[in-house]
């Protein structure tokens, strides 16, 4: 069900927020909940400009909502309204709702009840750095909490700085007749919003009294790394949660993220009020129970099962179908609100009309050229300037695009302005690490045989030593870029010319290398030159001395062994002080004769911007599929992205 949501914008816009504190309720009889919104300013006196706060208001009435509204006004709180009257309160509705409208990189969840003291604030903005949050997406941080008595909230309240410091040292002591109950770990959970919009937020199905934080709680529990995994993790242990010391059971799990802050004093305090008997419905918190357990069992077979939350902030986006490309979980939040068409949809609707109509703000596409009427579609779009984005497999391992320009070589992302700059030593350490990482490894961007080492494939190819190598990696005659992008060459019969070409006039000093495309069928006939059809391509680059391309991918992966490449065709990495643009079979000779070294620095600047701002990278499930009688492509069931380059998404 859709609910009218009202947002007001009270906080200071500030570019350097990190943390939004999205504080939920529903106002009712039996306490005044709305005047405890106050505790976050009025017990913190020290909250950092880093902070913003929004309250939500899950269906209280408009009278009570206008209340509340007014307070936020005089604390610069943003307020968001729910008109949920006619359901029940729903604090995972609540929170989600919160965290779509939120801004900062970072969110927190708290109960209207929690009160703080002097520091706190800023303390958790320490805690987020101490532990990593920005290289741990999936890592969080829970506070503990302590359930104070009617007779300590009042004492609290009246003295927090010296009773923070009395009750947590009476805590220490075991003394337990000023609380109620102590949660080592709570509900109140700082975590990366953005991946928090990835796993779906809460579960909004469960209604009423509880455990939809515990049920949000076990599935982040088991999807961060930090600590080990206990016996019978997915047992709810019984017993008092704070007096649980056998390491047993999933919420052990959970408390080592709350131990973190206790054992800096970092604890919430929550004030006593009167219970809601209406609310605490003990019907409805056994069928809660019952939810909790089948959600738990789900998590465990299925992995994630809530929907994604859109970013609101994104606006719409318009994409052709589910191809995991775009429709990945670790990527939907960045397209907002998705409207999902095949392409075939708009054969009988004006796509420039629906895209109005709809207010559409992006146009969201893979391998715009690969049939006419995703072309047609692409052009249409790009002639009308309209935003659109293209996201593909990139050159490198793992790689994806995310390009609001285009696609390959007619990308403007490529540009010198982009990436040719002196960067830090720092940033050419970190570039060389990667490198030597992926030339160490035997994987690459298509499928390849186990590699055997530049000394054993010298031998086993009966290449005597003086000799110098020519590689020519061949591409498949049905890829976009061979027939839509060939450029000069015209077309591959051109450039199959060109590589026999060169075989016939060069010196015996050379031998040439061809290795067919591996996801290629078709047999090319290139005289005086050795297939190497069975041979991993980076043990070939690594023996080689120059590679000959039509534009290959191969092209950027010759980059990371510093290799000078000769193209024939468009390519999105040309550069003159990395490699050269030939047209004839002399003008490869030539360039062999003269020589040519690509300018390491100037590779290194490059590499450094695809692997640090322009690529994004995630593991890919794959299979292969026949296209045509020569060739066959290979289909991504699957993409789990690890890093997503988040600005070209929010910034282009």
């Amino acid at each position: 069900m859709k609910y009218q949501i009202e947002f007001f914008e009270y906080a200071p816009k500030n570019p350097n927020s990190i943390l939004t504190v999205i504080v939920t309720y529903r106002q009712n009889l039996h306490y005044n909940m709305i005047e405890r919104i106050n505790y976050r300013k009025k017990y913190d006196l020290q909250v950092s400009n880093k902070i913003n706060f929004m309250i939500v208001d899950d269906g209280s009435s408009l009278s009570d909502a206008d209340r509340t509204k007014k307070i936020c006004k005089l604390n610069n709180f943003d307020f968001l309204y729910i008109d949920s009257r006619e359901d029940y309160f729903s604090p995972g509705r609540a929170r989600n709702i919160g965290a779509q409208y939120a801004k900062t990189k970072y969110i927190v969840h708290e109960d209207i009840d929690l009160c703080p003291y002097d520091g706190y604030y800023n303390s958790i903005l320490s805690e987020i750095e101490s532990n990593d949050l920005c290289n741990n997406d999936d890592d969080f941080i829970s506070i503990p909490v302590v359930y104070l008595t009617d007779i300590s909230s009042h004492e609290y309240l009246n003295n927090p700085i010296q009773k923070r410091k009395e009750f947590i040292r009476r805590l220490l002591l075991g003394e337990n007749d000023w609380y109620i109950f102590f949660m080592p770990a709570s509900s109140v959970i700082i975590i990366n919003r953005y991946y928090y919009l990835t796993i779906g937020g809460y579960n909004e199905e469960f209604s009423g009294w509880g455990l939809e934080d515990l049920e949000y709680a076990f599935r982040i529990t088991r999807l961060s790394k930090k600590f080990h995994t206990p016996a019978n993790y997915k047992k709810l242990i019984g017993g008092t949660f704070s007096r649980q010391f056998d390491y047993c059971g999933w919420r052990s799990q959970f408390r080592l993220h709350g131990e973190l802050c206790n054992r800096k004093n970092i604890i919430l305090f929550h004030i006593y009020h009167p219970i809601d008997t209406v609310w605490r419905n003990r019907k409805r918190h056994i069928n809660n129970k019952n939810l909790f357990l089948q959600c738990i069992e789900q998590f465990e077979n299925e992995g994630h099962y809530l929907p994604v939350l859109p970013d609101i902030h994104q606006g719409r986006s318009l994409i052709f179908g589910k191809g995991c490309f775009i429709y990945s979980r670790n990527i939907l939040p960045y397209w907002g609100n998705i409207y999902i068409h095949g392409y075939e949809y708009f054969d009988h609707v004006d796509i420039l009309e629906y895209i109005k109509i709809n207010n559409i703000n992006r146009v969201v596409f893979t391998n715009p050229y690969a049939n006419k009427k995703r072309t047609k579609i692409y052009n249409i779009i790009k002639n009308s300037n309209i935003n659109f984005f293209v996201v593909e497999r990139g050159a490198l391992r793992d790689s994806m695009f995310i390009d609001p320009t285009g696609f390959c070589s007619e990308s403007s992302m490529y540009n010198q302005k982009y990436w040719d700059y002196e960067i830090s030593e720092n940033k050419k350490q970190l570039v060389y690490e990667y490198i030597k990482e992926e030339k160490n490894c035997d994987v690459s961007l298509e499928k390849q045989s186990f590699r055997i080492g530049k000394r054993h494939l010298m031998d086993r190819l009966n290449i005597p030593e003086g000799k110098k190598i020519l590689f020519v990696p061949l591409q498949s005659r049905s890829d976009t870029v061979t027939t839509i992008f060939a450029g000069d060459i015209g077309n591959y019969d051109n450039f199959i010319k060109l590589v026999n070409d060169v075989a016939r006039n060069i010196t015996s000093e050379w031998v040439i290398l061809v290795k067919k495309h591996p996801l290629s069928d078709a047999d090319e006939h290139i005289e005086n030159v050795i297939f190497v059809n069975d041979i991993n391509i980076k043990d070939l680059i690594d023996i080689s001395d120059y590679i000959l391309l039509m534009n290959s991918g191969v092209g950027v992966l010759s980059l990371l062994w510093n290799k000078p490449v000769l193209y024939a065709s468009k390519v999105f990495y040309a550069h003159d002080k990395l490699n050269i643009k030939v047209n004839t079979y002399s003008d490869v000779i030539s360039i062999l004769e003269q020589g040519f070294t690509p300018d390491r620095d100037i590779s290194l600047r490059f590499i450094a911007y695809l692997i640090d701002r322009f690529y994004s990278f995630g593991k890919m499930t794959t299979y292969e599929k026949q296209y045509n009688n020569n060739s066959r492509l290979t289909i991504t069931q699957n993409i789990d992205y690890y890093n997503i380059n988040k600005s070209k998404i929010y910034n282009l």
